[in-house]
């Protein structure tokens, strides 16, 4: 028989779960964002899988701004509704690596998880630390999924092909 986790009885099957479906939406979404970018960089052409490759190591962050950029090239009134989405997608993995590089636990509750910040302010002070629960963290993977889904409408809204339709 396997040995339980060490951390396994600190947190409820619910925390663990919903940190899990973050963590594998984020995974997903990690997906969706570099074939949106294939679809951005092939536009007006076909898709063009030959950049896959030149992708497959980027950054969430830097593919995100190369969509912004290439937007703004193709369509430049679509660009502000892409950077705010964009912003929007950039911000909810800003709470899987702060979920997936600060967990802590304090012991006083198994519902929620404590992240213990080290990032600083602006005026030098270091941030406060947060409290998630099950349900919070839930709401993080929905809303990347719906930032994902308003991403592919924007960009089909700035006359940038679907891949199947690149193809």
């Amino acid at each position: 028989m396997e040995q339980p986790l060490a951390f396994e009885g600190s947190f409820s099957t619910e925390l663990l779960q919903a940190v899990g479906i973050l963590f594998i939406t984020c995974a997903a979404a990690e997906t969706v964002i570099g074939l949106q970018l294939i679809r951005v960089l092939s536009h007006p052409g076909i898709a063009n899988t030959g950049i896959l490759p030149a992708i497959s190591g980027m950054d969430v962050s830097v593919r995100l701004a190369v969509i912004r950029v290439r937007v703004a090239q193709i369509a430049p009134s679509c660009a502000p509704e892409i950077s705010r989405i964009t912003a929007k997608i950039q911000n909810a993995f800003g709470h899987r690596n702060n979920i997936a590089h600060n967990f802590g636990h304090d012991g006083r509750s198994k519902n929620h998880i404590d992240l213990r910040s080290l990032r600083f302010n602006g005026d030098g002070s270091i941030q406060p630390n947060r409290t998630y629960d099950a349900k919070q963290i839930r709401t993080f993977s929905f809303l990347l999924q719906e930032r994902l889904k308003g991403l592919d409408s924007a960009l089909g809204a700035a006359g940038v092909l679907k891949l199947a339709e690149l193809a």
